[in-house]
């Protein structure tokens, strides 16, 4: 939900609260203009100096406050320095909201600034302003995805449906829209669901391997461990984004289907990759326990544990501790 340099100027925004085309409209669109090559240079720095100037020419401007604060928001970001803060970042977006209460733009900034801040229902009532105050489908669009991103953080599945499946209301092509939705009822364990819109995900958009993940993903959890298997070969990626992943959910598939020297080497080379993923010492685990090799199982289930398989997954490496370890 970052907006590096995501600075999209509306001539009908810059008329508001007073101005028109005889005071010095062409200076303000020009001052603009640079502002936003600024921007697209990544010079916040000089970005930032430039508002000051235009702000002092046209205090009314709330455009020229929501781009400041966007300036300073994304300098902070990509610089990590101290001297511009969320602080100052919001004091800009709430004077572009003194300015015009209903300024969508706005309100959606504040939400994306305090979603990266980690105020996350603040977030959610700012991203909710916006959805009020949008006048576009596409504003609208732009709003709800966010708003359904953060019911996922927060694990607040079923609102974040209800926002997926408005997102559909507006685009019903939107495969980011679909992709998400097979994501949360995966997560509902409501499998028939997820595996219509991996699919229609798929049709949309047949050259996208992470909907092909998820439905071996699908398969997997349906214990369906040949398709699994047979879809995740027939797409793997080499990306190093999905390739530990795919590794994974592919040993895991072997390993079901007693194919033990091939499950080990794809869990081994998925650990190799991303040693972080908890679940895949889950795996690694099974694979132990199924060659009675039970201290290296216990070792590798307390990693998962030590890696927050608990608070991701559920319980399950628990209770193979208490079975296997005790």
């Amino acid at each position: 939900m970052k907006q590096i340099g995501l600075i999209i100027i509306m001539v009908s925004v810059l008329l508001m609260n007073g101005f028109s085309q005889d005071q010095d409209y062409e200076k303000l669109i020009q001052g603009v203009d640079e502002v936003q090559k600024l921007f697209d240079e990544i010079k916040l720095d000089s970005a930032i100096t430039k508002l000051d100037s235009l702000i002092v020419k046209f205090p009314n401007s709330p455009t020229l406050f929501l781009m400041k604060g966007d300036a300073i928001a994304n300098f902070s970001q990509l610089f990590s320095t101290d001297s511009l803060t969320y602080q100052n970042a919001m004091h800009n977006y709430d004077l572009a909201l003194g300015l015009s209460e209903s300024y969508f733009e706005a309100h959606l900034a504040r939400g994306k600034l305090n979603y990266t801040h980690h105020y996350i229902y603040e977030a959610l009532n700012d991203i909710s302003s916006a959805i009020k105050f949008s006048e576009t489908e596409f504003q609208r669009y732009r709003a709800i995805s966010d708003r359904a991103i953060i019911f996922i953080f927060i694990k607040e599945y079923d609102k974040a449906i209800i926002d997926f499946k408005d997102m559909l209301k507006i685009e019903p092509e939107s495969v980011a829209a679909y992709a998400n939705l097979a994501f949360l009822y995966i997560s509902k364990k409501e499998y028939k669901k997820a595996e219509d819109l991996c699919l229609k995900a798929i049709e949309l958009d047949p050259d996208d391997i992470l909907f092909r993940n998820n439905l071996g993903l699908i398969y997997l959890e349906t214990e369906r461990y040949q398709e699994a298997e047979d879809i995740i070969t027939k797409f793997f990626s080499e990306d190093p984004r999905m390739k530990p992943i795919m590794l994974n959910n592919r040993g895991f598939a072997r390993l079901k289907l007693g194919k033990i020297e091939q499950a080990k080497k794809d869990i081994h080379d998925s650990i190799s990759l991303y040693p972080d993923n908890a679940y895949a010492f889950r795996n690694k685990a099974l694979l132990e326990i199924e060659q009675n090799e039970m201290v290296n199982a216990c070792k590798s289930l307390e990693h998962a544990l030590a890696l927050n398989f608990t608070q991701l997954y559920g319980e399950e490496v628990e209770e193979l501790i208490r079975v296997h370890c005790n």
